[in-house]
């Protein structure tokens, strides 16, 4: 019991430490240093989740519960080398710290680089995820409500909260348009196709009033943020960190999938997994260092890719919407979002 409590402690320091950081290494000692301290991060985060695969229901298990709790000394231990390294430069002659300083971080901000499409598309699936869970729990309270006089206070709340979510939506849609032809016309396709994939989804009874909120208001929101993205300088990113926030929401989503009971394989070792559950297993070990990656592969604006990524979450929500009622309506998801 202790042990679990100091390295869920540690996870959290660990998590705090990366999230004030980061910004403040960029902001106080540069982008090079920036680069360095995430690239540490990154290492730290992958060389644990590794030890962690190899180690899980063997007898170096318990070797992990005290990684964990020494996580957060060794976030430390990386923040004070950035520090070190800032204030004494390696010089040329120096292979390791050369190296360390001066190559290696440029090698993984042009690895981000290349790579940031894929998160940018990532981000609207994992945001998607969100959206739907809200929908989930926000419909499951309201049904819940216990009637009294004929008044279902609750449905009443709900809706009131979409209506919100809708009007800060719309808000953001007109303060934000854009003043050229083509993202005008991108907006305007996205937002038809909001409307007519909302009016799908309530005809179907495949979706709630609170879903299709949160999706116009994302769509809205990350017309806003291209539009903010095309008059950023390439290398300013403060503007933009709280973006992972859905992609790590929607990792530790995925974290009761790993412990589902119904699964006899669940607590094999690592090679007699099937495929499924060894990919499941692999995306929630590397979570960290995952969205490390994310938080820090903002190197440049994307502002088109924004608009791909709108174009796949709209994409993957209408497949959901359209899928066979009568096949969705026997799973767990169909029973939330079927009556």
């Amino acid at each position: 019991m202790l042990a679990n409590l100091l390295a869920w402690l540690g996870g959290m320091a660990t998590f705090a430490q990366v999230f004030l950081f980061l910004p403040m290494a960029l902001d106080l000692l540069g982008p090079p240093s920036f680069l360095l301290l995430s690239l540490l991060f990154t290492l730290h985060h992958f060389g644990y989740s590794t030890l962690r695969l190899l180690c899980k229901n063997t007898l170096a298990a318990p070797l992990i519960t005290i990684l964990s709790v020494l996580s957060a000394f060794i976030s430390g231990a990386c923040v004070l080398t950035t520090l070190y390294y800032y204030l004494y430069p390696p010089s040329s002659g120096s292979t390791v710290g050369h190296a360390l300083v001066n190559v290696l971080p440029y090698l993984y901000a042009s690895t981000l680089r290349w790579v940031s499409p894929v998160f940018t598309l990532i981000e609207g699936i994992c945001t998607l995820l969100v959206i739907q869970v809200v929908g989930r729990v926000g419909k499951g309270w309201a049904d819940d409500d216990e009637k009294e006089e004929g008044f279902e206070w609750r449905a009443l709340v709900g809706l009131l909260v979409a209506s919100l979510v809708y009007c800060a939506g719309l808000y953001l849609v007109v303060w934000a348009f854009p003043s050229t032809p083509f993202p005008a016309f991108l907006l305007g396709a996205a937002l038809a196709a909001v409307f007519f994939l909302s009016f799908i989804g309530f005809s179907l009874r495949r979706t709630n009033v609170l879903e299709t909120s949160l999706v116009l208001f994302y769509v809205a929101y990350s017309a806003w943020l291209s539009a903010a993205e095309r008059a950023m300088e390439p290398q300013c990113l403060g503007a933009k960190r709280e973006r992972p926030a859905a992609t790590r929401t929607a990792l530790d989503l995925r974290q009761p999938v790993e412990r589902q009971p119904l699964a006899p394989t669940a607590s094999a070792p690592f090679a007699d997994l099937p495929r499924n559950m060894r990919i499941t297993t692999i995306v929630l070990g590397y979570r960290r260092a995952i969205l490390i990656a994310v938080y820090t592969h903002l190197l440049r604006s994307q502002t088109w890719w924004r608009w791909v990524n709108i174009a796949l979450f709209l994409s993957v929500w209408s497949l959901e919407l359209l899928l066979d009622a009568d096949e969705d309506s026997d799973t767990t998801v169909g029973r939330w979002k079927v009556e």
